[in-house]
């Protein structure tokens, strides 16, 4: 069965079994514009981690499409992207309106994106509720997910507020940002929510042990919930350039050819993310204790915590061959490895490329990535 018709299906049983929807105002936003340098050299720039089968049946943003689905329809789903990009997405998702994928000119990190999702939104409903998704999260108890999302529409809807997820650290892990909670409120949902006090950068592992210690720090998911309105508000305030252009987006909006004046209009902002934009600033945010397990994968160590490891710690994919080995990730897809002596070790073979490098320099594997940017004979492994 095509890769796309079988997504499908799994989306349409999604929809059948989760009943009916808490309201029709609810649209889901999937952000799928990153380049997933850290999983190179299976992770390129027509076909990043979330378009790749790395943790399951399905690509990361098929899978991410599906865990949404018993709460939002396919009709209200929005997948933001790049250019490159949007072919395979619009493959991958054949059953999404074509007009509900939509390629930014270039990329200007998350507060860009989230604006030009709330103006397609707001064109369309002004009543609408966004559900903000990175498509490249790994979550498997889907039930407990829509649980939490939809208390967080609830909670949205009624109060007006800025609602972002934060999930229950396990270790005083340095590469996410927290949030300082206050104490958790009567809602009568089955979610916990609090008031957010603050929202701190990724901090030294002394200050993430200090956290863990104190009990009132969570991680910071990037999963946001909010209603267009409320955060075109937050821009208008706080951000007023990316507000102008959200203006000028709207005007576009219902135009033959509306997405013409993008290019122009995000030449003028600069890079930044909603957390720095927005969220850092703003009072009425709220912070929804999530339920569900979380993996941000940002690297090839995220297979570590997805797939069981043979006697003596390797995790090994495709045809390989590990003697006297031990903590090392093995993956080919196209050919034989090998692996004769090695400990904490990263292998990864592609029909083109190979990568290999110590476990403890798996966060630097763009670094590569950079390199291979700077020659011209070298930028068809991008």
């Amino acid at each position: 069965m095509p890769e796309g018709a079988a997504t499908q299906r799994a989306v349409e049983k999604g929809k059948k079994m989760s009943g009916p929807k808490i309201g029709k105002h609810i649209y889901a936003l999937i952000m799928a514009g990153g380049g997933g340098e850290r999983f190179w050299p299976r992770s390129r720039q027509e076909t990043p981690k979330q378009l790749l089968r790395i943790f399951g049946a399905r690509t990361m943003l098929q899978e991410t499409a599906y865990r949404v689905s018993p709460l939002v329809s396919r009709d209200q789903l929005l997948v933001i992207t790049t250019k490159t990009q949007a072919p395979q997405i619009r493959r991958q998702l054949p059953g999404v309106p074509r007009q509900s994928i939509v390629a930014e000119p270039f990329g200007r990190d998350t507060a860009a994106c989230i604006a030009l999702g709330a103006a397609l939104i707001m064109h369309r409903d002004p009543e609408g509720i966004m559900i903000i998704l990175p498509a490249d999260h790994v979550i498997r108890d889907r039930k407990r997910f829509i649980v939490n999302l939809r208390d967080a529409c609830r909670v949205a809807k009624e109060r007006n507020c800025l609602v972002t997820f934060g999930i229950t650290p396990t270790g005083p892990v340095t590469g996410y940002g927290y949030i300082r909670r206050g104490r958790w409120l009567p809602s009568g949902l089955g979610t916990a929510f609090a008031r957010v006090e603050e929202f701190t950068e990724k901090p030294d592992r002394a200050t993430a042990a200090r956290y863990l210690r104190r009990g009132d720090y969570l991680w910071n998911s990037g999963i946001f919930v909010w209603k267009a309105a409320i955060i075109v508000e937050e821009l208008k305030r706080q951000m007023p350039d990316l507000y102008r252009c959200y203006l000028e987006i709207m005007k576009a909006l219902g135009t033959p050819r509306w997405e013409k004046p993008l290019a122009r209009l995000y030449g003028k902002l600069k890079k930044i993310s909603i957390d720095y934009g927005v969220m850092e600033k703003a009072e009425n945010v709220m912070v929804a204790r999530a339920d569900f397990d979380w993996d941000d994968a940002g690297s090839w160590l995220a297979i570590e915590r997805h797939f069981a490891a043979d006697g003596n710690g390797n995790i090994v994919m495709g045809d390989t061959i590990t003697l006297d080995s031990s903590g090392c990730i093995v993956m080919s897809d196209g050919g034989i490895v090998g692996c004769l002596g090695l400990k904490d070790t990263i292998v990864i073979r592609t029909p083109d490329a190979v990568l290999v490098c110590h476990r403890n320099a798996a966060q630097d594997i763009k670094k590569i990535v950079q390199q291979l940017r700077t020659r011209n004979k070298w930028k068809g492994y991008l």
